[in-house]
């Protein structure tokens, strides 16, 4: 069961009374939900949560930059973040991390930093949403304001494509960052790993990331789009200006 809410610990209290309800009542079930950093810091929620079924929880982590979450005005550090998973994973939670990439404080290593610190502190499974100005946002009126939205076919505003121009990258050294980040988190070699660890329950997860990413990648209007983006990417860098 996927608890559909934003955020399912937004009070903590109504949540405490539901799962304790659940196991009074034998309805144990296999369950997850999105949630935020802060859940780690309640042990009781923790102990309930796990008791009731919770096996998985979805974080909007946003960046592994202080510079980032400030600026994205999370209130959590990446200290937070850190321990976080660490406590989950203490209560037998798998953590799922969301990040968006693109940020004006963002370089184009940060989605291979953001990959080595996911691997680093054992986060279970991971999305690399890059940057998206949704239409109506104050985002997307900042940057169309600028002249760095490029491309307007919303169907493309899904965070898996790079649709304005971001500060410290051109829009195809984001895109191209954010496939190779997918492809070295859900990579073969992680797979096989835990093939041979016997860790099924992490094969589960990493062949259904292998899969999406390999078939987005074979997609062929997926193909023209970054092929379109790294022709620019070639007529930007011919056009500036040489140091």
């Amino acid at each position: 069961i996927f608890f559909y809410d934003d955020n399912l610990a937004a009070n903590r209290g109504r949540l405490k009374t539901m799962l304790q309800m659940m196991i009074d009542e034998g309805l144990q079930v296999s369950w997850s939900a999105q949630v935020r950093t802060d859940v780690a810091r309640d042990p009781e929620l923790l102990e309930l949560m796990r008791r009731s079924g919770c096996w998985c929880v979805y974080l909007g982590l946003e960046s592994i930059s202080q510079a980032t979450l400030d600026s994205y005005e999370k209130a959590q550090s990446v200290d937070d973040i850190v321990k976080a998973v660490a406590t989950l994973h203490e209560h037998g939670i798998n953590s799922h991390g969301m990040f968006v990439l693109g940020a004006d404080t963002d370089t184009k290593d940060v989605v291979k930093d953001t990959v080595n610190f996911a691997v680093k502190h054992k986060i279970d499974t991971v999305m690399l949403n890059i940057l998206t100005p949704l239409p109506g946002t104050p985002l997307f009126e900042e940057l169309d304001a600028q002249g760095r939205i490029f491309d307007k076919r919303w169907h493309l505003y899904d965070a898996l494509h790079v649709v304005y121009t971001p500060k410290n990258m051109t829009p195809y050294e984001l895109q191209r960052e954010a496939i190779h980040g997918y492809m070295r988190f859900y990579s073969l070699r992680q797979w096989l790993k835990y093939l041979f660890t016997f860790r099924f329950a992490k094969l589960v997860l990493q062949t259904w990331g292998y899969s999406i990413v390999r078939a987005w990648r074979k997609d062929e209007r997926n193909k023209a789009y970054v092929k379109a983006l790294k022709r620019l990417h070639r007529a930007t860098t011919r056009l500036a200006p040489k140091s």
